[in-house]
C-alpha cells in the first residue's frame, strides 16, 4: 500500500468554521496529544492506532483507495461521516466496532470542538478476503460489490463485542516497536480479523447437531444468560437459577452457550472477571483487596493465584505500573 492509501489519516483538509479559508496541514507525530502510528503487517494487512484531539470545529475531507475491508474499533469518537460520491453516512460513537467494504472513497468527516479520536483502524485488500473467507451467498456478493469503482458498503456498525474489546485493547495499548512486539500486533491482529470475520461471514449458529434447534427465543435467551451473568459479577447465579432465569433448560443452555460464545458460561465469566481486574489495576485507584472484591473474589491469595495463572504476573506487580486508556 502507497503512501497516498493513508491519505485520509495522514494529510487532512479541514475547514475552520470561525474563518473564510481553507487550510491544509499534516498531523505532527511528535505531537503526543496527536498521534498515528501505522504498520503494515503483512502485503495485505494494514494496522493504524489513532490518538487526535480535535481543538475546534472541524471538516475534514478524506480520501481512500482501500479496495477490501476497513474494519475501526472506536474505544472514543464521536463524530458524523458523510460520503461525497455515495449515499454512505454514518455517526460514530465511543466503543462501537465499523466494518465498511471500501474501494475507492471521498467524504467529509463532520467534529465539534474538543473531540477526540482515539480507534484502531484495519484495513484488509481484496487478496486476503480471497484467500481466507468462507465462499457461500454472502462473500460472493462481497467480491461482486467490489468490482464498483465506488463500492462502499457498511457491514457493521454496532457495539464493540467483549471479546473484541478485550484483543482491540490489547493493540491499543502496544507502542509498535521491537520484533516481539511486531510479532504481538501481528497475532493480536489475526485474532480480531478471525473473530470479526466469523461473525460476518460464518452462520455460526448452524444446527451441526442435528438433534438440537434453536430458535430465536432461544438465542435470545442466551444473550440474556450472559447479561445476567456480567452483571451479576460479585454473586453469579448457578446453572440451574440462570436455567429458570432465562426459560432454558440446562443442556440446552450449556451446549448453547458453548456455540454461540465458544466457551462455557463460568469460562465466560470467570474471562471477563480477570479482564475486569487487569483493566482496574491498571488504571484505577483500587487496591488488590479492593479489586479482588469487586469482582467477586472473598480471599485475595485465591484471586492473586488466578490472576497470575492467567496473565502471568501478580497484581501487585501490574499495578505498579498503571497506564491510563480508554476501554
Amino acid at each position: 500500500m502507497s503512501k497516498n492509501e493513508y491519505h485520509h489519516l495522514n494529510k487532512l483538509l479541514y475547514e475552520n468554521k470561525n474563518s473564510n479559508h481553507t487550510h491544509t496541514f499534516e498531523l505532527p507525530n511528535s505531537d503526543k496529544s496527536n498521534t498515528i502510528l501505522e504498520t503494515k503487517l503483512q502485503d495485505d494487512i494494514f494496522l493504524m492506532k489513532n490518538n487526535i484531539i480535535i481543538n475546534q470545529d472541524t471538516k475534514i475531507q478524506t480520501n481512500s483507495d482501500i479496495g477490501g475491508l476497513l474494519l475501526t474499533f472506536n474505544f472514543k469518537s464521536n463524530h458524523k461521516y458523510k460520503s461525497l460520491i455515495t449515499d454512505y453516512n454514518i455517526e460514530s460513537k465511543d466503543n462501537f466496532t465499523t466494518i465498511g467494504l471500501i474501494n475507492r472513497e471521498e467524504g467529509i468527516e463532520d467534529f465539534k470542538k474538543d473531540s477526540s479520536i482515539q480507534s484502531i483502524n484495519i484495513i484488509v485488500k481484496k487478496e486476503f478476503l480471497k484467500q481466507n473467507i468462507p465462499l457461500n451467498k454472502t462473500t460472493e456478493k462481497i467480491f461482486k460489490s467490489l468490482e464498483n469503482k465506488n463500492c462502499n458498503l457498511l457491514l457493521k456498525n454496532k457495539k464493540m463485542n467483549h471479546k473484541t474489546a478485550i484483543i482491540a485493547n490489547d493493540i491499543f495499548l502496544s507502542n509498535f516497536t521491537g520484533s516481539l512486539e511486531k510479532i504481538f500486533i501481528h497475532s493480536k491482529t489475526l485474532e480480531i480479523l478471525y473473530t470479526e470475520f466469523n461473525d460476518l461471514f460464518s452462520n455460526k449458529f448452524v444446527q451441526t447437531n442435528r438433534k438440537i434447534k434453536f430458535d430465536d427465543y432461544d438465542i435470545n435467551a442466551l444473550y440474556l444468560a450472559k447479561d445476567i451473568l456480567l452483571n451479576n459479577i460479585q454473586n453469579p447465579p448457578s446453572i440451574i437459577e440462570l436455567s429458570k432465569m432465562v426459560k432454558l433448560n440446562e443442556f440446552k443452555l450449556k451446549i448453547g452457550f458453548k456455540k454461540l460464545f465458544d466457551t462455557t458460561p463460568y469460562k465466560y465469566l470467570h474471562e471477563y472477571r480477570m479482564q475486569q481486574a487487569k483493566h482496574l489495576l491498571q488504571i484505577g485507584d483500587m487496591n488488590v483487596t479492593e479489586v479482588s472484591n469487586k469482582i467477586g473474589y472473598k480471599y485475595i491469595h485465591s484471586f492473586s493465584k488466578v490472576f497470575a495463572q492467567r496473565f502471568g504476573i501478580l497484581p501487585k506487580d501490574l499495578m505498579k505500573n498503571r497506564k491510563y486508556y480508554y476501554y
